[in-house]
């Protein structure tokens, strides 16, 4: 008769857990070793944190921004585009289409420069001050402006994109002489809504299997996002 005891290799006697031994399949990654002394790797739920306070502070200003340029954009600049009897012609709605455009591109373009401006001078937006977190180079130093251009952009893509194509959508209602039916737009508007928390969601699963919590936009920007060692701020 076999014995499978002659085929375990193990001695007798009971055996210490292999507690180092990593699952097959692992989807997050364990964090790497600390970029220096003094430093840690930033934690996602503080990164998450950080973006909702930079969210809520950039809805206030992109409010009050669109406001004050969409005022002066059709008050001072074009006041007869806004006036009911103006005859609709070709010419009109083409300038009420500029009216949609002009206005939104200024707009990122500030939030943009802002964003810009604070990494590469302050190494962190208020979100990010307000929880300690720094975002920097590899090497540590203050991003330059070409990355973290690239950055933003990689960031904001699903915003830029909702806006960019809710723009289309009232720049075809503007040219919709037949009155096609409008079934289509609401279902359109629903995932436009949505396409902004999707991309943070697919930037989150980037930072959570990467062993530095590097999203796809600090690899493009090749930038790192650390604290300052000890309990979180």
């Amino acid at each position: 008769m076999d014995d499978d005891s002659l085929d375990d290799p193990r001695p007798d006697g009971p055996q210490p857990w292999d507690l180092d031994a990593s699952p097959v399949g692992r989807v997050l990654m364990p964090p790497a070793p600390p970029p220096a002394d003094g430093v840690d790797w930033a934690e996602y739920p503080l990164r998450a944190g950080a973006l909702l306070i930079d969210l809520a502070i950039l809805s206030v200003v992109t409010n009050l921004i669109g406001r004050a340029i969409n005022w002066i954009w059709s008050m001072l600049i074009f006041p007869s585009l806004t006036d009911p009897y103006t005859p609709v012609e070709t010419g009109t709605r083409l300038w009420q289409a500029a009216m949609l455009i002009a206005p939104n591109v200024l707009m990122w373009v500030l939030i943009g420069a802002a964003a810009v401006y604070l990494w590469s001078v302050y190494r962190a937006t208020p979100g990010q001050m307000a929880l300690g977190l720094f975002t920097v180079d590899t090497d540590g130093h203050a991003l330059r402006r070409g990355p973290a251009a690239v950055r933003f952009a990689v960031l904001a893509i699903g915003w830029i994109l909702t806006d960019a194509t809710s723009i289309l959508i009232q720049i075809v209602q503007l040219f919709d002489r037949d009155g096609m039916s409008t079934d289509w737009r609401d279902p359109l508007y629903a995932a436009l809504a949505l396409l902004p928390i999707v991309w943070f969601a697919v930037l989150s699963i980037t930072m959570l299997r990467d062993p530095r919590g590097r999203g796809w936009q600090d690899k493009a920007a090749g930038s790192v996002v650390v604290r300052r060692s000890g309990p979180p701020s």
